[in-house]
């Protein structure tokens, strides 16, 4: 496998995508059918996701029902769509030399952001992952179930990374900043004896605006000293009682929230991020 380096994280995961989709390939044959039933066909270019109809949906849910690891992704998007169906919508698009692609897409006041994987045509079909946003859109920090995002996006474009040729930047200018992050709300104990983990949360810049990377990616545990990703302190004189009066002990108190940072043209960056009190 290809050694992990920012310029070469798109042919790394495409590799390991590659591998789990070879391990079932049954499932992308049968991802195919329901893009042939959404009238979606090899070879015909349909820039824009449109989403399933509630029949086409149906047919989508069969697939995962039981799940496995082929349709692990059919799964994920699906269970992410129920979030919020007002808003969330599940569907296909087929950009130019690309296969066709399973979408996952958002859509407020009229802008949408949408997240595709392109897996099950043939060669010379591209396999990859799309990320396309309408300009001026703007979505602040939203709550969906255990989830919360936000998107801020510059101009009309499409961001496509081949699993086998990195990154394809639009022709446009633009920009687009999303963050997703996930709180799992873990705490034990108290003031005295505690322990607690952070939210996971990874961003991601991407931008043709001149003089920027073209991508800064980041993933971490918690945002620093205010929400640690994960925090232990134990105050033995407390829990000591009368004996903690008499013999003095210092309270632990210690956080750590690590950071990885990939950007464009830079060595991968990490940062542990530790802190101890007082």
């Amino acid at each position: 496998m290809v050694t992990a380096t920012p310029d070469t994280l798109g042919e790394v995961l495409g590799e390991i995508v590659e591998a789990a989709a070879e391990a079932a390939a049954g499932a992308p044959q049968a991802l195919q059918e329901v893009f042939d039933q959404a009238g979606h066909t090899i070879g015909q270019t349909v820039d824009e996701a449109e989403a399933f109809s509630e029949q086409v949906l149906e047919s989508l849910k069969q697939l995962i029902d039981p799940p496995d690891w082929a349709s692990l992704l059919i799964f994920i998007l699906v269970k992410v769509r129920a979030l919020d169906p007002e808003h969330l919508s599940v569907g296909s698009m087929k950009p130019e030399g690309w296969s066709r692609t399973l979408t996952l897409t958002y859509t407020l006041a009229g802008k949408s952001v949408t997240l595709g994987f392109a897996m099950t045509d043939p060669a010379p079909a591209k396999h990859g992952i799309i990320l396309q946003a309408t300009a001026g859109l703007t979505i602040p920090a939203t709550p969906i179930g255990p989830l919360t995002f936000s998107v801020a996006s510059q101009g009309d474009a499409s961001w496509r990374m081949a699993f086998s040729g990195g990154l394809e930047k639009p022709a446009e200018q633009a920009s687009i900043d999303a963050e997703l992050f996930w709180d799992p709300h873990i705490g034990v104990g108290d003031a005295t004896a505690g322990l607690s983990v952070g939210a996971l949360r990874l961003s991601t810049v991407l931008s043709t605006e001149p003089g920027a990377p073209l991508y800064a990616l980041s993933l971490g545990l918690g945002d620093g000293a205010a929400h640690p990703g994960a925090e232990a302190k134990v105050d033995l004189g407390k829990l000591l009682g009368a004996l903690g009066a008499i013999v003095h002990i210092t309270a632990i108190d210690q956080s750590y929230s690590p950071k990885l940072t990939l950007t464009q043209g830079a060595g991968p960056q990490f940062s542990l991020g530790e802190k101890s009190l007082p």
